[in-house]
């Protein structure tokens, strides 16, 4: 894949930060005036903005809703870029996207979400606003896992529901949650505190496209934007969706679980080479542009890329979901 080529060659890897269980590797491109220029700073607006500003709406797909599929109403000027994980509240309940999404202007587009409130099924808005937080890393490898399954059934690319509310539950009993509808709101916002403490540890570096994320000492997932201003503004979302499995980890340590053990810079580029070189096979993306799914042997996830430009690259170390 050209544009995933291009954007790996220029690859060059900063100075890793640590903080509990989570070590993230901060990713520059070097010598690619594109990246940051003025020309394509306003070629796509973000959902989150879009929402805010009101150009753009999420609503449910009909007034009984579905709970796999949701309505995207762009009305203005610029097509609107919305990221794999990222989660949507209100409406009858919160969900998250299923894949990384442009959709075009001017333009209805029904999306494919996942749930993570299971016990509401009532209106609580009758649009979705823009959350803060996204599916926590493991339960967002394994839905691309079972996304690249759906897409290879040509059932379209669908989450697994019922894994991901089982992860859910899990975080749950991990972190002594309650809550009336098991939403994975409730699962961030008791442990609100120390996730705002990796939130700040991790801040994005000027010029980053992206990031390498290691959870006790493996490497764990990378996530890659063509774009600095996209990834300042991304990279919190990752930094909290990696931050409530390193916590998990850093209970179980304190409990004592096993140390960490270092990470090598051979196991760290060898990582960026296999997403580089990962086969994957195209299909018509949701919205504009074309997804692409990784084979899963090695490497789990996928890219969407949009005129000869890799707009977003998710990937995870297949290893890590055994």
């Amino acid at each position: 894949m050209m544009a995933m080529s291009d954007l790996f060659s220029r690859l060059v890897v900063g100075q890793s930060t640590r903080y509990g269980a989570l070590e993230v590797y901060p990713l520059f491109q070097q010598g690619d005036p594109s990246a940051n220029s003025a020309h394509l700073s306003t070629a796509y607006v973000l959902l989150a903005d879009a929402l805010a500003a009101g150009s753009a709406r999420v609503e449910e797909i009909s007034e009984g809703g579905s709970v796999p599929t949701l309505r995207l109403i762009n009305d203005g000027e610029l097509p609107v870029l919305a990221f794999d994980g990222e989660e949507l509240v209100g409406a009858k309940q919160n969900r998250i996207l299923s894949v990384t999404i442009l959709a075009p202007a001017h333009a209805s587009l029904n999306i494919p979400v996942a749930c993570v409130e299971q016990g509401r099924w009532r209106y609580k808005s009758r649009a979705f606003a823009a959350s803060e937080d996204m599916l926590f890393a493991k339960a967002r490898a394994k839905k691309a896992r079972a996304v690249r399954a759906s897409v290879a059934r040509r059932a379209g690319p669908n989450a697994d529901q019922g894994e991901i509310w089982r992860d859910i539950a899990d975080k749950y009993a991990a972190f002594h949650v309650e809550g009336d509808t098991s939403a994975m709101s409730d699962v961030f916002e008791k442990r609100a505190a120390h996730i705002e403490s990796y939130e700040k540890t991790f801040a994005p570096s000027e010029g980053q496209i992206g990031a390498v994320f290691a959870l006790s000492g493996r490497i764990f997932g990378l996530d890659l934007v063509e774009r600095a201003d996209i990834c300042a503004r991304l990279l919190p979302k990752l930094v909290r969706s990696y931050a409530l499995d390193a916590l998990e980890r850093d209970d179980e340590a304190a409990g004592g679980g096993s140390a960490s053990s270092p990470l090598t810079d051979e196991a760290l580029a060898a990582f960026i080479k296999a997403v580089a070189q990962a086969p994957a096979a195209a299909s018509a993306a949701v919205g504009l542009g074309e997804d692409y799914r990784f084979d899963g042997r090695v490497i789990e996830g996928g890219a969407l890329v949009h005129a000869g430009r890799a707009l977003h690259v998710s990937a995870f170390a297949a290893s890590e979901l055994a």
